[in-house]
């Protein structure tokens, strides 16, 4: 026999099931994810679940990597993507975890961006005639893809950036 007081049981602690969130008090039980949850990603899950909006799961720091991604695929800096910028974007990231065809037209991409993600893209000024309005992929739309990502326990956001890193896209120097 052991002079150890423990009699082998193990401890074990209840964690909120968010990506990234490790609050262990009041936890709530999801029903429809089969998880537990702390009030606030509860509330945001709740709140995706009403409005769509997959951003609010994304912090501050997150969405200046998210900028500094989109920045580094916007050459011309229009604050918005064409296709072939977000084809670059794809073909150099893991982006849709799937293989992502290569867009000929930004219909097809818009089409594309909202069928695969759920994402429609804003409605900003055309840059032929800035009277019409025109879908345009900014920012925002990437926020709200790699909010998506969150949402299904994904850290997208993570591996993206640093598989643009390693190629030497971006540079985490340039967030500190």
């Amino acid at each position: 026999m052991s002079d150890d007081d423990s009699d082998g049981d193990m401890v074990t602690m209840q964690v909120c099931a968010a990506n990234g969130c490790g609050e262990t008090s009041e936890l709530t039980f999801d029903e429809d994810f089969g998880e537990h949850y702390c009030r606030a990603c509860l509330e945001k899950v709740q709140t995706v679940e009403e409005t769509g909006d997959y951003d609010i799961f994304l912090n501050a720091d997150d969405s200046q990597v998210v900028q500094l991604i989109f920045r580094a695929f916007d050459k011309k800096r229009t604050g918005r993507w064409t296709f072939e910028q977000f084809n670059a974007f794809a073909a150099a990231t893991s982006a849709g975890r799937t293989s992502v065809p290569q867009f000929t037209s930004q219909k097809e991409f818009h089409t594309y961006v909202l069928e695969e993600y759920g994402v429609a893209c804003g409605m900003y000024p055309s840059a032929v005639d800035p009277a019409m309005l025109a879908p345009d992929f900014t920012p925002l739309e990437l926020r709200k893809i790699y909010g998506g990502y969150w949402y299904n326990d994904i850290d997208a956001l993570r591996e993206d950036f640093e598989q643009l890193e390693e190629a030497g896209i971006v540079h985490s120097s340039v967030l500190e």
